[in-house]
């Protein structure tokens, strides 16, 4: 039973970011600039350079898509063990 559990969960995270790719980044190029802030590139590098905002509402974008996600496929996963 965990291994359909992690299966469904795993489903329902990549079904939620799939379902909400479009509204949080719009295309593809700025879901790269959101991982380049987040990945590549300090708060401290993007200070300097006056991109301080776009960094940090990058980050916050990038960290509620995958949240999102993540805590469907938890909640399935708990739902399909416990029920």
């Amino acid at each position: 039973m965990d291994i359909i559990a992690a299966a469904l969960g795993l489903v329902a995270c990549i079904v939620v970011w799939a379902a909400l790719f479009k509204p949080f980044f719009g295309d593809w190029g700025y879901f790269q600039e959101c991982v380049r802030y987040v990945v590549w590139k300090p708060d401290f590098w993007s200070l300097i350079h006056g991109e301080f905002t776009e960094d940090f509402l990058a980050t916050v974008r990038l960290q509620c898509w995958i949240g999102c996600g993540l805590v469907c496929g938890v909640l399935t996963y708990a739902w399909v063990i416990y029920s």
